[in-house]
């Protein structure tokens, strides 16, 4: 079964709902409609992947995904403003480009390049 079947079983039963109240909710025609996205038979079109996310109150990330623990959870690099903190991350997690992971001294070149944006922006030289 993949994650996606999992993780929809999962939320739907933390929600303490049955496959024909998630049915209802999503405004199916029945719950067999669950019961095959559950059994990966069938995938939810995008439309209702968007409202089962709302129903059942995750993001759509989160039903495609596992509980995987080396998973990067981006909340936890957002500031204040709810603004993600990429200097944060390039730091303390393992950056890939295309097939090249990234080593201390290339994370810093990285940072550089950004701050060199950030400097030119507020001299208004790059547009918002």
């Amino acid at each position: 079964m993949d994650a996606f079947a999992q993780n929809l079983r999962k939320y739907r039963t933390e929600k303490n709902l049955s496959m024909q109240e998630l049915a209802d909710k999503l405004s199916l025609a029945s719950k067999s409609a669950i019961s095959l996205y559950e059994t990966g038979k069938r995938q939810p079109t995008f439309e209702t992947l968007i409202r089962i996310s709302n129903v059942l109150e995750v993001s759509v990330d989160d039903l495609f995904y596992s509980d995987n623990p080396e998973r990067l959870h981006l909340d936890d690099y957002r500031n204040e403003a709810g603004l993600l903190d990429i200097e944060s991350i390039i730091r303390t997690e393992g950056i890939k480009y295309k097939d090249m992971v990234l080593n201390e001294d290339q994370k810093d070149v990285a940072i550089g390049m950004l701050r060199v944006l950030a400097d030119a922006r507020e001299r208004g030289v790059l547009n918002d």
